[in-house]
């Protein structure tokens, strides 16, 4: 199940930030639902916090990720909420109901099978909304409509009738826990009506969660890889740092159910602790939290203990036992899928490059002839782009022209967020501007910065 939307999906303004997520999550799993929540963002204090809710973002934003999010993460349901920010930011509004319907078609056409549910626009003290919202809300039957007389599995959830203003919090827009409550309600009941009428189909088993494929997961310490030890399949076997080396032992798939498979068993705290210093190995694949990992600040994160895939002690000798530990961002615990190949711009066939191969806060990031070496082998995965363990950074988290793109630990800022639009940018939604060369140089060694987006060849970044 994805959450898809904008702060109120996100969780924003509620006590533990799993707004609607948390209670929907309990009244399921008690009525017997195994559920799994998918989304390339965590927040809030549930065990699987998972979602695609995008504080700030209109409708425009959700339509340049979803094509990769659903086609990722295979959910067979989206809860969908979105429309809010368009009407906030007085943001095209005639449109806004074609536009959400058109996100409505991108989601089915990748995601073949799936059901959407769709809520309408809670209601709001933003003058805006007040203004606007009865207009948009009016418009989501119709348009529901079409698309079950098209065959699609869509349905409008009525949360306007849900909740009242009584239900919103000091800003006005967002609803208090009470009122989160009751949208996990209103979900609730879409959803044993969908359930009923036979919509729900089983989720997909899809390789490359993350969108790398099958392929090696590189240490961010020394450049060795996650391994099996031995190659050796039986339950309990150790999961270690080895010497790369291309073989079956060290060629993992992330599934639709959030595991990390190799062998055809799944990477596993041990006994199903949580505590830090639990040991990892391969196991059969059960289902459990012991097995869920979710891509997180550049390596992979627990839902089950809330700790990260470590390398103890930043260890550099080959046949370290890995463990589970209190994430903390450091590079032994960043985990980088091979394979991508560089980000290469249309100007001159040139790539995207770590200047120098230098992993230090500030190195420019910077246009260089190819080369296939690990300065150029990018990894964009849940909104951040990587390379070398390091996040491709907008400095200072700037958004003007010009501001200059470096590399920097990564740190979850707004700054290192990039979302791929269909026409090949790179899109820093906070800012909103692209990754550019600027002045359509060719020089290797030339810094790259954000520009306003204008689809030229200095904005067109594809993997090789």
């Amino acid at each position: 199940m994805e959450p898809l939307g904008d702060s109120i999906t996100y969780g924003s303004h509620s006590s533990t930030g799993n707004g609607y997520r948390g209670p929907l999550w309990n009244g399921l799993s008690g009525e017997g639902y195994e559920l799994n929540f998918v989304g390339s963002v965590l927040e809030g204090s549930m065990a699987d916090s998972s979602n695609e809710g995008h504080p700030g973002w209109r409708i425009d934003a959700l339509q340049d990720i979803v094509n990769g999010s659903v086609s990722t993460y295979r959910p067979n349901v989206v809860l969908l909420m979105a429309g809010a920010n368009d009407l906030i930011q007085d943001d095209n509004v005639a449109t806004a109901p074609s536009r959400l319907s058109a996100l409505i078609d991108q989601i089915t056409a990748n995601d073949p099978g799936v059901t959407v549910l769709v809520g309408n626009l809670i209601p709001s003290l933003n003058a805006n909304i007040v203004a606007d919202g009865p207009a948009f809300n009016a418009a989501l039957p119709a348009i529901i409509q079409s698309k079950q007389e098209a065959g699609d599995h869509v349905a409008l959830v009525d949360m306007y009738d849900a909740l009242t203003t009584a239900d919103l919090g000091p800003d006005g827009i967002h609803p208090t826990d009470t009122g989160y409550q009751l949208m996990a309600q209103a979900w609730n009941t879409a959803i044993q009506s969908a359930s009923t009428a036979g919509w729900f189909s089983t989720p997909a088993s899809v390789g490359a969660a993350t969108g790398e494929g099958s392929g090696e997961v590189q240490a961010g310490i020394v450049g060795d890889c996650l391994d099996v030890n031995g190659g050796n399949s039986a339950d309990g076997t150790a999961v270690q740092l080895w010497t790369c080396n291309h073989t079956t032992a060290q060629t993992w798939t992330v599934f639709n159910d959030d595991t990390l498979r190799a062998l055809g068993k799944c990477l596993d705290a041990t006994a199903g602790a949580t505590g830090d210093g639990t040991q990892v190995q391969l196991y059969t694949c059960n289902g459990t939290g012991a097995q869920v990992r979710q891509p997180y600040n550049g390596g992979y994160l627990n839902l089950a203990s809330g700790r990260c895939l470590d390398d103890p002690t930043s260890s550099t000798t080959v046949g370290t036992q890995l463990q589970l530990y209190d994430c903390n961002g450091t590079a032994a615990q960043a985990w980088a899928a091979a394979g991508l190949g560089p980000a290469v711009s249309g100007i001159a066939g040139k790539c995207l490059d770590d200047y120098a191969a230098c992993n230090v806060d500030g190195t420019k990031a910077d246009l260089y002839s190819c080369n296939g070496t690990g300065a150029q082998q990018w990894i964009l995965r849940g909104g951040v782009m990587q390379a070398g363990g390091m996040c491709l950074d907008v400095n200072g988290s700037g958004t003007a022209d010009g501001t200059l793109v470096q590399l920097w630990d990564c740190n979850g800022t707004a700054g290192q967020t990039w979302v791929p639009p269909s026409n090949g940018s790179l899109l820093n939604p906070q800012s909103g501007k692209c990754l550019d060369d600027p002045g359509q140089g060719t020089t290797d060694g030339t810094q790259l910065d954000i520009w306003d987006c204008n689809g030229g060849a200095n904005q067109v970044w594809k993997p090789a």
